[in-house]
């Protein structure tokens, strides 16, 4: 946006992107351009593996995202033309409604800060690995923290009891995958966070499950 990285996100189909709705309700569709096939940010595209889109249209969740609360971070975007696949760029998996995953390990990426307070988001793209926590789990340490925050159906967190490794700002919109017989499938959307690897804190993370049918019909309308 504005020629500058704004958020991350994931490629669904050839005409859809996921990302959160925190990203994108602030503008219209037209500021946004989607780049697919980026690693390192600091080299000029020469090497042909980046591909810009525009985007056609900005589809929110019905029941709307609510900053304060962080329930239905979710967003759609649909491009003006499809994505073309090769060994660089190709769709992550979609899981089913009733997939849970907590327990499992998970993977996020993104290129916001390396650390908390940081002074610089990362040039090249970065990931870590996370375990994944239902939200009851997540409540339980939220609490602990004491910290007022009430975690709904459509959420999760992931990340660890002492920290440790987390998401951070800038990383907003980017996928939180499981790996499943070799492919990757995405679990959850990077949504909010107090700080960045705090102790009791993991990453507040969109739960894709609880939106895939509504996923589905968006994308197949």
């Amino acid at each position: 946006m504005f020629g500058q990285h704004h958020c991350g996100g994931v490629i669904l189909k050839k005409l859809w992107v996921l990302t959160a709705a925190h990203c994108v309700t602030s503008y219209s569709a037209r500021h946004f351009t989607v780049r697919v096939g980026e690693y390192d940010l600091t080299k000029p595209e020469t090497d042909h593996t980046e591909t810009d889109y525009s985007v056609e249209k900005i589809t929110l969740h019905p029941n709307l995202y609510r900053p304060k609360r962080y329930n239905n971070d979710i967003a759609l975007l649909k491009l003006n033309k499809p994505i073309e696949y090769d060994s660089y760029v190709w769709p992550t998996c979609l899981p089913d409604s009733d997939d849970d995953f907590s327990g499992q390990e998970g993977t996020v990426m993104g290129w916001g800060f390396v650390k908390e307070n940081g002074k610089r988001r990362a040039n090249i793209l970065q990931k870590a690995q996370v375990p994944v926590m239902n939200r009851t789990q997540c409540q339980e340490l939220y609490n602990e923290a004491k910290k007022k925050i009430r975690f709904e159906k459509g959420q999760i967190c992931a990340g660890y009891r002492e920290g440790k490794t987390d998401s951070c700002q800038g990383d907003s919109g980017g996928p939180l995958v499981v790996r499943q017989n070799g492919r990757f499938t995405v679990i959850g959307v990077v949504s909010a966070g107090i700080g960045c690897a705090r102790p009791l804190l993991p990453g507040i993370y969109t739960h894709v499950p609880s939106h895939m049918s509504w996923i589905t019909e968006t994308i197949e309308s």
